[in-house]
């Protein structure tokens, strides 16, 4: 049950302005709503273009929260080699292991998020609350049909 709501959680943290917001589709308002009224979205997260691109940075602010959340437990921020990126929510995240830099030294906290790197970021979350899942193809296949 607590594997579904992750995921269920996960997939619902893409929505990052008011439920009010012009730009915010019908389909998304539900669900935008239950993360806001969770206290998944800060302020910043709230603002902006809901159908444009999210960055690695406000990624790893609703994966930091989705932890903390799910957890009841607060992240420790450590240190992080970032030259780019000095945030208390970059130090929780990666100390986390819930992220990684683009390069050693380069967090690009500006950049977007391609699909490759959310999956990592998601697992990589799961993997930090101890939640325990199997993809398995068959499982998929079924779900779908």
């Amino acid at each position: 049950m607590k594997k579904k709501i992750a995921l269920i959680c996960v997939l619902s943290l893409f929505l990052n302005s008011t439920a009010n917001a012009a730009d915010l589709s019908d389909w998304a308002v539900k669900d935008y709503e239950s993360m806001s009224v969770g206290g998944m979205l800060n302020f910043n997260l709230m603002m902006g273009n809901l159908k444009g691109n999210i960055t690695r940075y406000e990624v790893a602010t609703i994966l930091v929260r989705l932890y903390e959340e799910m957890s009841l437990k607060k992240l420790e921020a450590g240190d992080v080699p970032f030259e780019d990126a000095d945030d208390e929510v970059i130090k929780k995240a990666y100390t986390a292991k819930i992220i990684s830099g683009k390069s050693e030294k380069r967090f690009d906290p500006d950049g977007f998020v391609t699909r490759q790197e959310f999956a990592k970021m998601i697992v990589n979350t799961l993997n930090a609350l101890d939640i325990e899942f199997d993809f398995q193809d068959d499982v998929i296949d079924e779900s779908l049909e």
